[in-house]
């Protein structure tokens, strides 16, 4: 076993379910297949390294046997009582938990098209000499989140999914975290456009899906702007 550990912190993409974001702008197949291809490229790159172990975080044993049987993962399941509380509560349980069994620990989402392998080793590294890493996002959220200590406070008073998280993280962190590259995530539309060169790059399946589906209407679109 690795000192390492990779948790990729999400759910497996459903119709109707993933996305919702961009299925308001485009439609709910659309949105499941960018889901499922994004989760699909994430895997690909990131799951098999010989410098850490990965396992994925699910919600449900039915999640858990769909990761197991379609995608070849180890899975680690959240009991029900972590269902119920917020998403602090749980990411303190995921740390305090797999700092048990690893020195350091990072968890990342499927949705970040230029996380590769050597930036996962790069935050490892960074950790050799900081007690927390982020990976910071355009939007003021993270894309990564690291330790080589248990998260003790830090997670307490994050606000989640706004333009403050890392800002939350960093002040909790005091001065004690280091930032990564700013990296963009796909939450919208519009984000599918912003990051096409870090897609084009990182995600072949999404890449080739968008070529096909969303590339080229886009620029018929900006043809008669």
């Amino acid at each position: 076993m690795n000192k390492n550990l990779v948790m990729l912190y999400t759910k497996f993409p459903e119709i109707g379910k993933s996305k919702t974001r961009i299925a308001k702008e485009s439609t709910e197949l659309f949105a499941y297949i960018v889901s499922l291809c994004t989760l699909k490229d994430t895997i690909n790159k990131v799951s098999n390294s010989k410098s850490y172990d990965f396992i994925a975080v699910v919600n449900s044993e039915l999640e858990s046997k769909l990761f197991k049987e379609k995608l070849g993962l180890n899975v680690h399941v959240l009991n029900e009582s972590l269902l119920q509380s917020d998403q602090s509560q749980r990411f303190s349980f995921l740390f305090s938990h797999f700092k048990k069994s690893y020195e350091k620990v990072i968890l990342i989402p499927s949705d970040v098209p230029s996380i590769t392998e050597s930036s996962l080793i790069n935050a490892f590294n960074t950790l050799e000499n900081n007690d927390y890493v982020f990976g910071p996002e355009y939007n003021g959220g993270v894309y990564l989140i690291g330790m080589n200590k248990n998260p003790n406070n830090i997670f307490n008073r994050v606000r989640w999914s706004t333009e403050s998280s890392l800002k939350d993280l960093v002040r909790a962190s005091k001065n004690r975290s280091y930032l990564l590259k700013l990296k963009g995530d796909l939450n919208k539309l519009e984000d599918l456009k912003s990051f096409k060169e870090d897609i084009e790059k990182g995600s072949p399946l999404l890449y080739k899906f968008l070529a096909n589906n969303f590339y080229k209407e886009v620029k018929i679109n900006y043809a008669y702007n």
